[in-house]
């Protein structure tokens, strides 16, 4: 099963890769790429990130992280459009993983690099994890 620390381990594999400062590439229609200063999803909203690039490779950090895990670029190939939760779907993988690709993709939707994305999670998982009660925490 991917478990969440897994989903983390390999979007950090994927940022050290690809660097903090690299943000997915948006297409239009079929293979034409936005330049990346003019995604916005407000400009351009129907355009996406892939989850495999025209060339074959791992697109977005989604499929970065998925690929790692496992899966094939024509099993991701097959899911482009599709939102992490259908992607998922056919992957053995926690919840909380499942969310975390969710929240990752949404980002980079939005043009925001890799790494100010990692950075974020971790931040918010450490402020959820300090803000839990201790009494809970250990019942948990």
């Amino acid at each position: 099963m991917l478990t969440t620390e897994d989903v983390i381990r390999f979007a950090r594999e994927a940022v050290e890769e690809m660097g903090a400062d690299h943000i997915s590439p948006a297409y239009r229609t079929g293979d034409d790429e936005i330049p990346t200063d003019e995604i916005d999803p407000l400009r351009h909203p129907h355009s996406l990130c892939r989850y495999v690039t025209p060339d074959g490779k791992p697109g977005c950090i989604v499929g970065h992280v998925l690929h790692k895990a496992g899966v094939t670029l024509d099993a991701l190939s097959e899911q482009e459009g599709n939102g992490a939760y259908s992607v998922a779907s056919g992957v053995e993988i926690e919840v909380t993983g499942v969310e975390t690709l969710s929240k990752f993709q949404r980002l980079q939707d939005g043009g925001v690099p890799w790494g100010f994305i990692l950075d974020r999670h971790e931040e918010n998982s450490a402020e959820i994890r300090d803000e839990w009660p201790s009494t809970q925490r250990e019942e948990f």
